[in-house]
């Protein structure tokens, strides 16, 4: 696998050379600055692109066009990092030596450059129907979230808990505020995120990386110089004392989210002390302690959760319980983190925690999305790539583990109460 990095003025070309795949893949990835007041506008504006251009003004051109390409397949995501947004747009695209249209590199190449440099807007404004097509693609996936217990009660209790950090400002909540958004904002928007956004062009694939970077040079049409001074990382200091919050909710089950933070940072050299922290707590399987506890011994839920970002370091753990066993799970959740604290784990669950990740780091290698993303991350964090884990996963030690999850605080819990169902004989 060969990597290289072209540098330009208003842009970075990220080649990866590789023959593992028959297909290629090719990442548009522009990044800001966080800013919650424009949550709604950014998603709007991420979508609008990935669907209509001034060249492929309906969904169908596109997608006529996409077939012409032996089937590329073109989309958007959107990820937060501490304080920066990343907006990627990537198409993926079967490599030009399987087949034999003229110019097909070109136009694959280019097709996702035509979508995002030349958007479909008209006196300045955002093209009416698409626009609205976009709207209500984005209120149902907004209104399908807000429908998952887990995902409600979660973003409740980091609200309540943290409210100031990017993990708690950065979920649109009112629908409303999309319907506000009319074609003249995504216009002016746009102009604002090509300006100030920084771009880099990843790309990978068995292809003549020399002839790929020349047509992107040709099609790129980006003339403002920005300089990176986006923050990835949240300082969240521990609470003075633990937080508790109870509410009524519209959920059959009731809900339980203990969140915390991560303090001090977890620094790359740690990284991996983290990982393995976060598999024996709370890894998949049933083998971490908090499964062991609220669900093989004690019956108390389905399923419990952890999730972690050392970015805005926070945590949460969910689950969902029954009323009246609240106390109970809530005292196994803070037992089965002291235990992390005091070293109350095995080398036996350490090795298997080792195993797991090192598994999931080999299928990363035979995925062209996840490699590209460790390129990403590490040219914007400096974490390792996936080729370069194994070896420090194994070095990590006991004490290493006890120290990260000391850097492990609970700030609150928080409760939302089932709905009660009248009985059917009432």
């Amino acid at each position: 696998m060969e990597y290289k990095l072209y540098h330009r003025d208003t842009y970075n070309i990220h080649t990866i050379k590789t023959d593992k795949f028959r297909s290629c893949r090719m990442e548009v990835i522009f990044r800001h600055e966080f800013k919650k007041e424009e949550v709604v506008i950014d998603n709007l504006l991420t979508d609008f692109l990935t669907l209509t251009s001034k060249k492929y003004p309906k969904r169908k051109d596109l997608v006529l066009k996409l077939e012409d390409l032996y089937g590329a397949f073109f989309y958007s995501s959107r990820e937060r990092i501490g304080k920066m947004i990343s907006n990627h747009f990537m198409i993926e695209f079967l490599n030009p030596e399987f087949c034999d249209a003229k110019n097909y590199l070109e136009e694959v190449i280019t097709l996702p450059l035509e979508m995002l440099l030349n958007p479909n807007f008209t006196n300045a404004e955002a093209s009416k129907e698409p626009l609205k097509v976009t709207k209500n693609q984005l209120i149902a996936e907004v209104k399908s979230e807000l429908e998952d217990a887990s995902y409600y009660s979660s973003k409740e209790a980091m609200k309540k808990t943290f409210p100031h950090n990017p993990a708690s400002e950065a979920k649109i909540e009112d629908i409303g505020e999309i319907a506000l958004i009319n074609g003249s904002d995504i216009y002016n928007y746009y102009q604002k995120f090509i300006a100030e956004s920084l771009c880099d062009i990843y790309i990978m694939g068995n292809l003549e990386m020399d002839k790929v970077v020349s047509i992107i040079d040709k099609s790129m049409s980006l003339d403002t110089i920005k300089s990176d001074n986006l923050n990835y990382f949240v300082t969240t200091k521990p609470k003075s004392k633990v937080l508790n919050f109870k509410e009524n909710g519209h959920f059959l089950q009731t809900q339980l989210v203990v969140t915390g933070s991560i303090y001090p940072t977890i620094s790359n050299d740690m990284l991996y002390a983290y990982q393995l922290f976060l598999t024996i707590l709370g890894g998949l399987g049933l083998s971490s302690k908090l499964q062991l506890y609220l669900r093989e011994k004690n019956s108390l839920c389905y399923g419990v959760s952890l999730r972690a970002n050392r970015c805005d370091g926070v945590f949460n753990i969910y689950a969902g319980i029954e009323e009246k066993n609240l106390r109970k799970a809530l005292g196994l959740i803070k037992k089965s983190l002291k235990e992390m604290q005091e070293g109350a784990f095995t080398e036996e669950e350490i090795a298997n925690a080792k195993n797991m990740i090192i598994a999931g780091s080999k299928m990363n290698e035979d995925s062209e999305e996840r490699i590209i993303t460790s390129y990403y991350l590490h040219d914007i964090l400096g974490t390792d790539l996936v080729f370069e884990r194994e070896k420090k996963i194994r070095k990590v030690t006991k004490e290493e583990i006890i120290r990260v999850s000391n850097s492990f605080k609970i700030a609150s819990w928080y409760v939302l109460k089932g709905k009660k169902v009248k009985n059917s004989g009432e």
